[in-house]
């Protein structure tokens, strides 16, 4: 078959199939978590959750395409403490090309129109491999022989063959680019059908293929972008690569099923299998919808201290690699009262720096200036605001992170120096103080 620049439709499932379907009412689910879930955060604590989700981002969307780099190791790149084998430092290096990508999309704040063109698509592919070690730029085949290298914001310049699929032709991807994004712009599509053209487009660019490498992580970052711009509240605070990580062998069966050739007159008009698009589509909203619920069951507070304790029990334990167990102090927060409590009336204890009685008095000048924190609001909060601003640790709980190292550092705390600890309140205190503005 002669390849053509509208051989990838049909480009949305038609108005009949979504109605079969149903994965109107399941973007109405989406949209609807999405923003219940950011209403449910403090701004400060969305921006910092934010910040730390690129990090599993980067994890998750890498573990895709087999670099196994874990979040800790990630970290310490962070920190410039690199692997001294040279393939683990490598995947280290890629790992915070792609953080720096996600950083280098926010910086550009792209609106929906902005992000569907070649320039956009170019230029994300280029800023993420000028990036990454020369040894991830080779190409190679089967046998393990270079057979060319990536040339980062290029189309590629030969044809391939991915799995069963075999891509359009080099020179055709120009104007089946041209076309895609000309299709798929976001202002072309209103309601629910937004999320809809947004999930089907990564379909097809990954059907395109358009450059030498690296076409799934940059699929992944442009639906990303697109989510976030068309208005998917609290995008960012989850995210879907974890989800596809966590169901890679579904998910790339049904791009694989996606790419099929029509299957008679009951799969849609185009050359493409409606069907294929359609389960694709359900299945990225069964994914974003269950990441949705997943984070917003981890900021929940009577949940949080049993995952506090399967954290410490799983790190001192040795279940958690590359990081050591905890110290008492870590243990003290999942049984202090303000994980469940208001926050109306002062906690009855002396702060043992500066000897006011009261935290909310003496935490804004006495804390701030042990822990460093950047920005600070002033207590006392109350009901639910109040314990929602030390719920950004709780993420973090099951991902690998020490979130208690700021509370390790505090040193009028430490153990030697501590003189007043009723009811383990100290440790709600620190634990808010260590994640403001952090």
């Amino acid at each position: 078959m002669q390849i053509t620049a509208h051989n990838f439709s049909p480009f949305i499932p038609s108005d009949r199939a979504l109605e079969q379907a149903g994965p109107a009412d399941k973007v109405i689910r989406l949209t609807t978590a999405a923003a219940k879930l950011a209403g449910s955060l403090p701004v400060q604590t969305l921006q910092t959750v934010r910040r730390h989700m690129a990090v599993i981002n980067s994890y998750y969307s890498n573990l895709i395409e087999g670099n196994k780099t874990h979040p800790h190791e990630i970290r310490a790149a962070q920190l410039g403490r690199f692997s001294e084998k040279a393939a683990a430092r490598d995947l280290q290096k890629e790992s915070l090309a792609h953080i720096k990508v996600q950083e280098w999309i926010d910086q550009q704040s792209p609106q929906p129109g902005d992000i569907y063109t070649p320039d956009f698509i170019q230029a994300v592919h280029r800023e993420f491999y000028q990036q990454v070690p020369e040894s991830l730029l080779l190409l190679k085949n089967s046998k393990g022989e270079v057979i060319g290298r990536v040339i980062p914001g290029e189309w590629r310049a030969r044809d391939v063959v991915v799995g069963r699929h075999q891509p359009p032709q080099q020179s055709d991807v120009p104007a089946l680019m041209e076309r895609f994004c000309e299709i798929y712009n976001p202002n072309h599509f209103r309601g629910e059908k937004k999320v809809i053209a947004t999930l089907c487009a990564h379909h097809r660019f990954a059907w395109i293929h358009p450059f030498a490498d690296g076409n799934g992580r940059v699929a992944r970052l442009l639906t990303d972008a697109t989510m976030a711009s068309i208005g998917i509240e609290s995008y960012g605070v989850w995210c879907l690569s974890r989800g596809l990580a966590r169901s890679s062998a579904q998910y790339k069966s049904l791009l694989e099923h996606a790419d099929s050739p029509r299957r008679g007159d009951h799969d849609g008009r185009g050359l493409l299998s409606e069907q294929g698009l359609l389960k694709f589509c359900e299945f990225m909203l069964d994914t974003a919808l269950d990441q949705t619920n997943y984070i917003s069951g981890l900021l929940q507070l009577d949940q949080l201290r049993n995952r506090i304790q399967g954290y410490i029990n799983a790190r001192n334990d040795g279940r958690i690699s590359g990081l050591g167990a905890l110290k008492p102090t870590a243990g003290l927060s999942f049984t202090t009262p303000s994980l469940s409590a208001s926050w109306n009336a002062p906690p009855p204890w002396s702060c043992v720096r500066c000897r006011i009685a009261r935290p909310d008095a003496c935490f804004p000048s006495c804390v701030k200036r042990v822990c460093s924190a950047r920005q600070v609001q002033n207590p006392p909060f109350t009901g639910r605001s109040r314990n929602m601003q030390s719920l950004g640790i709780s993420l973090f709980l099951l991902q690998g992170f020490n979130p208690f190292s700021h509370i390790i550092r505090c040193q009028p705390w430490r153990a030697k120096r501590r003189r007043v600890i009723p009811d383990s309140r100290e440790a709600a205190l620190l634990t808010r103080c260590a994640h403001s503005g952090q």
